[in-house]
């Protein structure tokens, strides 16, 4: 037991362990996630910005530079297929500036001149087209092609109004077409020095969130020192609460667990304690029997007989009390397993009241069973039979001659509740909390006598919890105890110990 008892302080080291570098990378994680998202949203937003600006830009030169063309085509002959010179120039000129493509056309939807020399002659007919020759100049941007797309009217003046307006009229449209890769080209340019710094950003980030993770996770480390401590079996070390709440909670419940496995490790002294005592008692009174048998010459035959006669006493006492051992050893390794049937608890605790009917004669002890309702519940009879019985049975012996008892059996739908109830000598309350320890015994000398072993209620309380059970006691000082047993009536599993 003491190694398991270690085993559990080391299972607590390892959790804190694994809690101090789990609150230590979400921590980094956390200061790494807080300085880079807005840090990757800002560059992805000024980006965008930069990128909208400059092919806004590029729009602006495109169209002023397009429309100076119109312009100067609306002085021209150019729908009658007669485009100077100059004009063929400027428009080459400017389609190679913007690496880029121009287009003419005349009302009739043919194109007078393409900077391409593919639509020469042809018919060209679209929306914006369209649109243009109602006076409406469009644009558009195709960011997969990669380009922008621009119509503008040419206007000619045909009329002049008593009011001296000048009147205009469409003869034509140019389309023109300008690449934006460059464009592109720049937003990338501008896209990979973004990432250099914010790479730089993030090593400077992940070096700073990692000193500071460390330096706010000082509690979870002070608190990892002295559980290394208690990982080498120094259980009466606690830990001093400081830091964050998480790390003084996180304390707390270590201190906690800290004190069980204190309470846990003196339980296990006192029942190693308690065991070597109770089996060395027997065969100590053996070895003095026997000693004193062979001391002596011609032994009496009634004193012979009376001396093996009180060592087959104490050989039955120390089986009784390996049999306990091993049957409560056997339900702590969980090689205990129920084998439940359905049975019927009105018949079942009138077979145990009538099997020790005759204890309770001896001393006058009145027994009653008090059944409110049938009751049948699965559960594995031998093993209740060994927990009912160990209550019925220390209801009568610790009890006054002439005493009662009292066996109170009711049910609801999903737990059959039964009570043991007797009027003896009682418990002290600084000892109800123990009744249920190995080898616990409110009064050792009455408990022997008795020919109880320590171990009854310990067994008593594993069955009980092996059905899925509780058990609990009230007891007063010279006036009785109750025990209260509530076990379910269906086993929705065959539980082990």
């Amino acid at each position: 037991m003491k190694k398991k008892t270690k085993l559990w302080a080391g299972k607590i080291f390892g959790a804190a362990k694994t809690l101090f570098w789990n609150f230590r990378l979400h921590l980094f994680v956390l200061m790494l996630a807080v300085t880079m998202i807005p840090c990757v949203l800002v560059k992805e937003m000024l980006l965008a910005m930069y990128r909208s600006q400059i092919i806004t830009e590029r729009g602006i030169e495109v169209r002023y530079s397009a429309q100076v063309l119109a312009n100067q085509l609306g002085t021209t002959s150019f729908l009658e297929g007669k485009v100077n010179d100059t004009v063929l120039t400027e428009m080459t000129q400017l389609a190679d500036i913007y690496s880029g493509r121009i287009m003419l056309i005349n009302r009739q939807y043919r194109v007078v001149e393409d900077t391409y020399f593919i639509y020469k002659d042809k018919f060209c007919v679209s929306n914006d087209i369209f649109a243009c020759f109602k006076g409406e100049g469009t644009s558009a941007e195709d960011r997969n092609a990669g380009y922008l797309r621009y119509t503008i009217p040419i206007t000619m003046t045909t009329a002049q109004t008593d009011s001296g307006e000048m009147v205009t009229d469409v003869i034509g449209v140019l389309v023109v077409t300008v690449s934006i890769s460059s464009l592109m080209d720049l937003v990338d340019g501008m896209r990979d020095k973004a990432d250099v710094l914010l790479l730089t950003i993030l090593i400077i980030a992940g070096a700073a969130a990692f000193l500071l993770s460390g330096i706010y996770a000082r509690p979870f480390q002070r608190m990892l020192n002295n559980l290394s401590q208690v990982e080498d079996g120094n259980l009466d070390r606690t830990l001093t609460p400081h830091g964050f709440d998480i790390t003084r909670k996180t304390t707390e419940t270590i201190n906690k667990m800290l004190v069980q496995l204190q309470e846990l490790d003196k339980s296990r002294q006192e029942f190693v304690s308690n065991v070597s005592h109770e089996l060395k008692t027997p065969i100590t009174s053996i070895r003095v029997l026997a000693d004193a048998l062979m001391l002596q010459d011609d032994v009496p035959v009634e004193l012979y007989r009376e001396f093996m006669g009180d060592i087959s006493e104490e050989i039955e006492w120390e089986t009784h009390i390996i049999n306990d051992l091993l049957a409560l050893v056997k339900m702590d390794r969980g090689s205990a397993s129920l084998n439940v049937e359905k049975v019927n608890i009105n018949n079942f605790l009138e077979v145990i009241l009538r099997r020790l009917k005759p204890i309770a004669q001896e001393r006058d002890i009145e027994m009653t069973l008090e059944l409110f309702r049938p009751v049948s519940a699965m559960v594995d009879e031998t093993k209740m039979s060994l927990a009912v019985t160990n209550l019925v049975e220390n209801a009568i012996k610790y009890n006054h001659d002439g005493g009662r008892v009292r066996v109170i059996l009711n049910a609801d739908h999903k737990y059959f509740f039964l009570t043991v109830e007797d009027n003896g000598v009682g418990i002290p309350q600084d000892a109800i909390d123990h009744i249920f320890d190995r080898f616990y015994r409110v009064d050792k000398a009455r408990s022997r006598e008795a020919g109880g072993t320590g171990l009854g209620l310990a067994i008593t309380k594993s069955v009980i919890q092996m059905h899925g059970g509780t058990i609990r006691v009230e007891s007063t000082l010279g006036e009785g105890t109750t025990f209260s047993v509530r076990v379910p009536l269906k086993q929705t599993t065959v539980k082990d110990a």
